[in-house]
């Protein structure tokens, strides 16, 4: 799996990636609003690699580097993960890359990958209350607010996009909550 953007080649993630990745993740300003809100070690940023090479070999969800089309170099992710039933969507990326539209041109390129090739109906994604950015990239990708898809503990906004939506066909209502939407 390959997808080329403008400026963009989305992959599997792979153990390479790591030190590059453990860089992104290790700087506090990306990781403000993720998680517990602390950058990563780089021991954690390992782990989370292999976890998405994993799991993209076990079933071809995952979340995917994101490179740069000049120069190769990591620029961040985006992709899936299941999460209690759920297809979540999420992505992170290098501080300097924030503001530049690489989240919304992944997002679109990683979605449609979703929707056509693995077969979703409908993908979930939340972003923390203030993290007013990914908002505006959720938005941009046509998510709509939504009822939370899993019981969560954290204070969360949830947002769904279903492929009819971003196909710009059917009803935008989000209609009932599904139990499993694989």
């Amino acid at each position: 799996m390959e997808i080329l953007t403008d400026r963009l080649v989305i992959r599997p993630m792979r153990p390479e990636d790591t030190k590059a990745f453990a860089s992104i993740v290790g700087d506090p300003r990306v990781m403000r609003f993720l998680g517990s809100g602390h950058a990563l070690t780089s021991q954690e940023a390992e782990a989370y690699v292999l976890d998405c090479v994993a799991r993209f070999r076990a079933t071809g969800r995952s979340r995917f580097a994101v490179t740069s089309r000049n120069d190769g170099e990591l620029l961040g992710f985006s992709g899936f993960k299941e999460i209690a039933g759920t297809i979540d969507f999420g992505y992170r990326f290098e501080f300097h890359q924030w503001g530049r539209g690489i989240a919304t041109e992944a997002g679109n390129a990683v979605l449609r990958y979703g929707f056509d090739s693995l077969g979703f109906d409908r993908v979930w994604a939340g972003v923390v209350p203030g993290n007013q950015a990914s908002l505006n990239v959720l938005c941009k990708l046509r998510f709509l607010p939504a009822p939370p898809p899993y019981p969560d503990e954290q204070d969360t906004v949830w947002h769904l996009l279903t492929a009819n939506a971003f196909h710009g066909s059917g009803s935008r209502s989000i209609g009932p909550r599904p139990k499993n939407n694989l």
